[in-house]
């Protein structure tokens, strides 16, 4: 009786239903009492159980049910559309759809750090890689170039926008082109290709100047193209060379992909044997993609004399747990933080900075970290944090959930009109301004994205909730358990690691989301497609 209860697909229900019934109470904690944390987790726990046990049970035969009633689709389909043909017609319908949107946000947003990217391009700021320099490069190159063939500044981003919605619709028909070569159903991709368009979060920011975008368009291009390098029994030269491309043109555009990739190296490396591919072949793409990068990061140091980034990005989760306890400690709340403990933080993050912490961004802190200061004593720097962490363990929680509430609740993310804010416009004298040609669409984004009006809408509210893809995510590391399918664990790991490091960074902004987003169609059809094969 006993083993009957404990099988696979028991603990496969228990795991997610924990998991999803944690994310849901995480961002309350502290928020609420404890003991209603408590019974708030429990009664989730109960819900998602009943619910995840009624997919798992029901969900394949409707699915099956769906594919056979919709079979004829499949015949037309891979009668008039087939192959590379299937291709170009998601491109074209993605780019005319996204027209209506791109003139509502015409000529773009020219916001977050393009501004300085710009200015730094123009020689106004001193060119450094703290943002990806391919991707400073591009943003000038294009603007410039619309500059001189249209005449204005306008004109420079309107063209810049453009080509980038042309590149990110590529990516996403590129991944449903792959989709079809796996499996998938016509009346799948339909819906699919339907939620794409129709995404407010998707139109919103693919016309934002901001670097996300164009590193979600390749890391879309580099999973899927790799999961097909994974399910394909042999691999032409053009398909590994693309994989390596896609890997470069996906580090060059933010360092993450860098870390990414060395990790999933080692996961490559380490998979166990049984796996039905070449580990020596595909480590050698990864590690050929990294010499690439490593090899343009020297020349734009070495050679183009560009300077290093201040580091300090990635102590924004540390630095924002030992502020929220030191503030503590100086408004004389009760704290476990000695007077020589809070002297040593000082010594890396000022009073100041210490009393500007700010729950949900890191900004604040960071603006003031002396980095420096904190390497050349790490040992004991280091030593004070995990201090502090031990005798205040609860805060520290509270600090880091305070940080990612963004990525698991809607409601909880801060600053989202930011996706449509012309930034640093003090900074820049080049006459860039919203010029919307579609004023009355303008409203209705901003009403979904950012007063999230689209939740009034029956299932809207699930289909098109930005944390979506986390819980897909937490869904397919079960699944890939569950099926012991190790060619999904490596797709998936990049993801993971993508989503790790989003949630080490200093605000949970939407745009860091946007590369999840671009691949929820992937994500989904991972966990529809069933048992291993």
């Amino acid at each position: 009786m006993l083993q009957k209860i404990i099988n696979k697909k028991n603990i496969l229900k228990l795991y997610i239903a924990f998991v999803f019934a944690s994310l849901n109470i995480f961002p309350f904690y502290r928020d609420i009492p404890l003991m209603n944390l408590f019974w708030m987790w429990i009664a989730s726990f109960v819900i998602w159980l009943a619910v995840i046990s009624l997919v798992i049970t029901f969900g394949r035969k409707l699915i099956d049910y769906i594919m056979a009633k919709f079979k004829k689709l499949d015949y037309l389909l891979e009668k008039y559309l087939s192959g590379i043909k299937f291709f170009f017609a998601i491109w074209i319908l993605i780019v005319i759809a996204w027209i209506l949107p791109y003139l509502s946000l015409f000529p773009g947003t020219f916001g977050y750090d393009a501004p300085l990217q710009l200015l730094q391009w123009q020689g106004a700021m001193k060119m450094t890689d703290h943002h990806p320099v391919t991707h400073t490069f591009l943003l000038g190159v294009i603007y410039s170039l619309g500059v001189k063939i249209f005449g204005t500044a306008n004109a420079g981003i309107a063209l810049y926008t453009a080509i980038q919605g042309v590149l990110v619709a590529c990516s996403i028909s590129y991944c449903l082109y792959v989709l079809r070569r796996q499996g998938a159903g016509a009346i799948y991709l339909l819906v699919t290709l339907m939620w794409i368009v129709a995404n407010p979060f998707l139109q919103a920011l693919t016309f934002n100047c901001t670097k996300d975008i164009l590193f979600g368009a390749f890391l879309v291009f580099f999973v899927a193209t790799f999961y097909n390098y994974l399910k394909s029994d042999s691999q032409s030269i053009a398909s590994v060379l693309f994989l390596g491309t896609s890997g470069i043109l996906m580090c060059l555009l933010r360092h993450q992909g860098v870390y990414i990739l060395f990790i999933l190296l080692l996961f490559v490396v380490f998979t166990p044997k049984k796996i039905n591919i070449s580990k020596l072949k595909t480590a050698l793409i990864i590690i050929g993609i990294l010499i690439v990068v490593e090899g343009f990061s020297i020349i734009c140091h070495n050679v183009l004399d560009y300077e290093s980034g201040d580091s300090r990005e990635m102590l924004s989760v540390p630095m924002q747990q030992m502020a929220y306890v030191c503030k503590q400690k100086i408004e004389g709340q009760p704290i476990d933080v000695t007077d020589e403990q809070l002297n040593q933080v000082e010594s890396f993050i000022p009073k100041s900075g210490i009393m500007a912490y700010k729950e949900n961004t890191a900004d604040d802190v960071k603006s003031t970290f002396d980095t420096d200061s904190f390497k050349d004593n790490i040992g004991d720097n280091l030593k004070v944090y995990l201090q502090l962490g031990w005798q205040n363990k609860g805060s520290y929680v509270y600090a880091f959930k305070n940080l990612i509430n963004g990525y698991l609740n809607d409601d909880k993310r801060s600053y989202a009109g930011l996706m449509y804010l012309y930034t640093f416009e003090s900074e820049y004298d080049m006459d860039i301004h919203r010029d919307s040609l579609v004023p009355c669409y303008y409203d209705t984004l901003v009403a979904n994205t950012v007063n999230l009006r689209y939740r009034n809408i029956p299932l809207m509210s699930l289909i098109y909730n930005a944390c979506l893809s986390v819980w897909l995510l937490v869904i397919l590391v079960g699944l890939s358990v569950y099926r012991k399918d190790y060619k999904l664990w490596l797709v998936i790991i990049p993801l993971l690691l993508y989503l790790v490091s989003l949630f080490l960074g200093p605000v949970a902004l939407i745009r860091y989301m946007y590369p999840l987003i671009l691949l929820t169609p992937l994500l989904v059809f991972l966990i529809m497609k069933g048992e291993k094969e």
